[in-house]
């Protein structure tokens, strides 16, 4: 964002990496930026994955949840959503893509999971739309998987994302997912291989998942429905109502996260120093 101590950063990650005998990004879009903006060789990086734990996930997917949460939950088209409550987040779209979804969808279920200084607006917005009684807020939880695997569907409504590691474990979960296309991740996780210039315009059913279109990001704590919120609530509609989208994303979506599983990652790394 410039000053002399970037400007000197800057500098030494062009001098020093390039001394590097092997590079690890995180994700084939820091890989391309490590290359265009800091002119890093590309024979010297490799990309691999943030690793997860698939198997202590299912695990602890199969733990049982509270009575009360079950009541909840019971014949119910449940979403279920897991981040911090910030800006970057975007939760003012899911309350209100909740909201049209709701009304077309009597039994629907919102469940949040997190906490954050945006939660008393959250709460706020969900009683100025009256719909209080479907909407749980969990705030933190040791295990949110159990809670995503008792759901039927995950939603991400993240403005911008590094490597969205809450993503990637609702997959593990066996659940299909719906996210942003925003920067960066999503588009690079939900397809097998994509642009990542490319972006969403519209509904994408992608190769694991679904990808809506950016959201605003300008905070709107009103009542109003933008249209990024209707195109957001119908993706989240279509999915609640066809039984073989739910399976078949869902499918699709724990298959992907084996490309993130420890065995592999751990397998990569001893071929990069092999």
């Amino acid at each position: 964002k410039g000053g002399v101590l970037n400007y000197i950063y800057n500098l030494l990650i062009k001098i020093m990496y390039n001394k590097a005998d092997n590079i690890v990004a995180v994700s084939q879009l820091l890989a391309n930026s490590l290359i265009m903006d800091y002119g890093i060789k590309k024979e010297k990086i490799t990309v691999i994955y943030n690793p997860y734990d698939i198997n202590e996930i299912n695990m602890l997917a199969n733990e049982e949840i509270e009575p009360t949460y079950a009541d909840f939950l019971k014949n119910s088209n449940s979403i279920v959503s897991v981040g911090r409550l910030e800006h970057q987040k975007g939760y003012w779209h899911l309350i209100k893509s909740f909201k049209i979804v709701s009304d077309s969808i009597p039994n629907a279920k919102l469940i949040i999971i997190g906490e954050g200084q945006q939660k008393t607006r959250i709460v706020d917005l969900i009683h100025k739309l009256n719909i209080e009684k479907r909407v749980l807020m969990l705030g933190y939880q040791d295990n949110p998987f159990k809670f995503i695997k008792r759901s039927d569907v995950y939603v991400q409504t993240s403005l911008f994302e590094g490597f969205p590691n809450a993503l990637v474990e609702a997959m593990a979960c066996n659940k299909p997912v719906i996210s942003t296309d925003c920067k960066s991740g999503p588009r690079e996780i939900l397809y097998k291989n994509s642009d990542l210039n490319n972006v969403a315009r519209e509904i994408e059913y992608a190769d694991y998942g679904i990808l809506v279109p950016p959201l605003n990001d300008r905070e709107d704590w009103s009542t109003n429905i933008e249209v990024c919120d209707k195109v957001l609530a119908q993706a989240i509609t279509q999915v609640l109502n066809d039984n073989n989208i739910k399976i078949d994303y869902g499918n699709k979506a724990f298959e992907r996260t084996k490309e993130f599983d420890y065995v592999r990652c751990r397998q990569k790394f001893a071929e990069i120093i092999e």
